[in-house]
């Protein structure tokens, strides 16, 4: 295929002496994502937690405001019947968009997997009572500054948002960062879907090992970099990330502060990794993360396949967690 902004195929055809020689055969389609796909709007649930008597005593909704009574029609305002929840705009991974963009040279130009909800966060949101009970956690979020990296559609930091809420802790802001802009462009409408004040988030793009902010003040940009709680799910999909990754968690939180990691092992092994990383990836990252100044504080498992949601099990396979965690680390 050749490598430009359209889509064709390889036809085989034969030559005057016989020989079989390659014609592309241009289709003239623009690779964009209005063509080959299509992004849709989920409701995503919580599961089913200690929490819920909460919210079943009526006086809390699922985003921990009150309703008044169990049954409440007021707009905002969640049944006891009904489920913690909230809303993304997605698309479905391994879209047509996505298969194509494999094919394409230049991976980044049309690159789907920022639009995507992946298992890592689907193992968050499995995992999030127990990480919000972790020492500190709730602490730090509460009126605080938290930084979702590489978070694609936002779904990280609007879940921690929104189960946070339903305890009654509320972050300052939440500012969403990824290197994609079309990517952000979707993180913004989700934060408007689940209507998020302006004040309330910031969207940033973001490359890890790089500055955060640009800022000719040093006290100003010491005060953008730094965060009190760092998020990022299901963003280690190649070895080489760790780095970059861990240099720009140790840049945005101070010490003391934690960083959630949702992590899934689908990583891609290049050439020249170390065999400790094929070996235990695991503790290849919490090695990594630990020569950045980040020590494990806490390792949440997932349940058993037999035990995990009934709504997760709509976007992930019984064995999509398997060996993974969620990742608690503690700046030193």
């Amino acid at each position: 295929m050749k490598k430009d902004d359209h889509i064709g195929v390889i036809q085989k055809e034969e030559s005057l002496d016989n020989e079989e020689v390659s014609v592309e055969e241009k289709w003239d389609l623009p690779q964009d994502f209005d063509l080959f796909s299509k992004h849709e709007v989920h409701e995503i649930y919580f599961p089913p937690n200690s929490n819920q008597d909460n919210r079943e005593s009526g006086n809390v909704n699922g985003y921990g405001y009150g309703c008044g009574d169990n049954n409440s029609d007021n707009d905002g305002c969640q049944s006891s019947k009904h489920r913690l929840s909230f809303h993304i705009e997605c698309l479905e991974p391994s879209s047509p968009l996505d298969i194509t963009n494999k094919s394409n040279s230049d991976a980044t130009k049309y690159d789907a997997t920022g639009h995507c909800v992946w298992a890592g966060a689907f193992l968050l949101i499995q995992c999030m009572e127990e990480i919000l009970d972790t020492g500190g956690v709730l602490a730090q979020i509460e009126d605080g500054r938290i930084i979702e990296l590489g978070a694609g559609t936002g779904i990280g930091g609007l879940s921690m948002t929104v189960a946070s809420k339903d305890r009654f802790v509320m972050p300052q802001m939440v500012c969403y960062t990824d290197a994609d802009p079309a990517a952000l462009d979707v993180c913004r409408r989700n934060c408007d879907l689940n209507s998020l004040l302006p004040d309330e988030y910031e969207i940033e793009e973001l490359t890890w090992g790089e500055e955060f902010k640009k800022c000719d003040d040093a006290d100003e940009k010491e005060m953008k970099m730094m965060f009190d709680l760092a998020l990022a799910t299901d963003v280690l999909y190649e070895i080489d990330l760790c780095g970059p990754l861990f240099t720009t968690v140790s840049q945005s939180i101070p010490v003391g502060a934690i960083f959630v990691l949702s992590h899934v092992p689908r990583a891609c092994y290049n050439e020249g990794n170390p065999p400790e990383a094929v070996e235990n990836l695991e503790q290849y990252i919490m090695d990594r993360a630990q020569e950045h100044g980040l020590v494990v504080e806490k390792v949440i498992r997932p349940p058993s396949p037999d035990n995990l949601d009934e709504e997760i099990l709509e976007w992930c396979s019984k064995d999509a967690f398997r060996d993974s965690a969620v990742i608690v680390f503690r700046r030193m």
